[in-house]
C-alpha cells in the first residue's frame, strides 16, 4: 500500500507540497501531478470525483501546466511548480484546492506516497435568513445553517447585518446599514434582534464564523415593518398670544418624525379654562399633519386658558405639550 501524507492548511495561506521520493541526487527527467478530488475546481461535486486530474507535467527542458485538460477542470494559476525541488507552491491555497495529490517521477507507476492535502476554509454563507416573529422594537430571526464542507471546521457563531429605511421610502430605495454589526457566539441558527425603530422598513443578512474567519453574507431577508408604538415626541409650541377678547392662537413646529413611531395622522388640541376640570376640556382633532397653527374662538373673556397639543397616530396620542394663555379684556 501506498503511504498518505496528510498536509493541513487554512485557505489564504502559502504552502509547499514536495515531491515524494525527490531528494538533491534525484535525475529528474520526467515528472507528474495528478490529483482526485477537488483539485482546484469550483463545483460542489467536484470533491466526490474519483478520476485523477492531471495538474501538471514537467519534462527535462520543457514544463507544460495545465497538460492537455480541459483548463476549466484543472487547478488555477496560484499553484506553480518549484523546477528545483519540484514542490507545488500554492500561493495561496483555497477550499478549492483539498484533494489527493500523487507526484509520478520518471514515468513510474506509483508514486512514493499519497499527498493529502485538507483546507480549513471559512463557512459558506447561510441560506436566507426568515423572519419567524416581530414587534415594534424587536425582530426574530431564522435561517438554516450553511452546507457543511468537507474538512470545516465548526461553525462558531454568525454575524448579523441589519438594512433600514423609512416607511415613506419607495420599494427600489436601498437600505441603510445601521452602521454596527450583531455577533451572535452561538451555533443555533435563531436570533433576537432588539433595540428596532417602531414603524422601519428593515432587512436582514446573516454570515456564518468559524476559527478561520467568516463567510460572505447571505442574501438578503424580505423586508419587515415594525409595529407602531403611540408617538413618543411633543410638538414645539412656537407662539401663543390672545387675538381678542374670545380667541386665541397657537402655532408649532411638529416632533421629528422618527418619535411619531407610525402614520403621522394630525395633531389634538385641547382647551379648558384654568380653573375648570380635565372633564369639562374641548378637544379640537386637527387631521391634518402638515398644519402648523390653529386660532380657537368664542373663548370667555379675560380668561386664563390651559391649551395642550400632541400628535396622533393609529396606535394612539402623543405626549402633550401644555401652554397658558389669557384671552383679552372686553371692551
Amino acid at each position: 500500500d501506498v503511504m498518505i501524507d496528510e498536509v493541513i492548511a487554512e485557505s489564504g495561506t502559502n504552502i509547499s507540497v514536495g515531491c515524494p521520493g525527490i531528494t538533491l541526487n534525484t535525475f529528474v527527467i520526467t515528472l507528474e501531478w495528478k490529483c482526485v478530488g477537488q483539485c482546484g475546481s469550483k463545483s460542489t461535486s467536484a470533491s466526490s470525483r474519483k478520476d485523477e486530474i492531471q495538474i501538471l507535467k514537467y519534462s527535462k527542458g520543457k514544463k507544460e501546466d495545465r497538460g492537455s485538460m480541459d483548463p476549466k477542470t484543472l487547478i488555477s494559476k496560484r499553484v506553480k511548480l518549484d523546477q528545483h525541488m519540484y514542490a507545488l507552491q500554492f500561493s495561496p491555497v483555497s477550499g478549492e484546492d483539498a484533494g489527493k495529490y500523487v507526484c509520478l517521477i520518471n514515468n513510474r507507476p506509483l508514486p512514493d506516497a499519497i499527498i493529502r492535502i485538507d483546507v480549513l476554509d471559512v463557512p459558506d454563507p447561510p441560506k436566507l435568513p426568515i423572519v419567524m416573529g416581530f414587534t415594534s422594537r424587536s425582530v426574530t430571526l431564522s435561517w438554516s445553517k450553511p452546507r457543511v464542507k468537507e474538512d470545516s471546521t465548526p461553525i462558531l457563531g454568525y454575524v448579523i447585518s441589519v438594512g433600514q429605511r423609512s416607511v415613506a421610502s419607495s420599494d427600489d430605495e436601498k437600505f441603510e446599514d445601521i452602521g454596527h454589526e450583531i455577533i451572535s457566539n452561538s451555533s443555533t441558527p435563531k436570533y433576537t434582534i432588539t433595540g428596532l425603530v417602531p414603524y422601519t422598513v428593515y432587512n436582514f443578512k446573516v454570515a456564518a464564523m468559524n476559527h478561520v474567519g467568516r463567510s460572505v453574507f447571505s442574501k438578503p431577508s424580505y423586508p419587515t415593518i415594525t409595529l407602531l408604538e403611540k408617538p413618543s415626541g411633543k410638538p414645539r409650541v412656537t407662539a401663543a398670544h390672545n387675538t381678542s377678547s374670545t380667541s386665541l392662537y397657537l402655532s408649532w413646529r411638529p416632533p421629528d418624525i422618527s418619535t411619531i413611531h407610525g402614520q403621522f395622522l394630525g395633531y389634538i388640541i385641547s382647551y379648558r379654562p384654568r380653573d375648570v376640570g380635565e372633564d369639562e376640556a374641548v378637544e379640537v382633532p386637527l387631521e391634518n399633519p402638515l398644519a402648523e397653527d390653529y386660532t380657537l374662538k368664542g373663548l370667555k373673556v379675560y380668561t386664563q386658558y390651559l391649551v395642550s397639543i400632541r400628535v396622533f397616530n393609529p396606535q394612539g396620542n402623543g405626549p402633550e405639550t401644555i401652554v397658558v394663555v389669557m384671552t383679552d379684556e372686553g371692551g
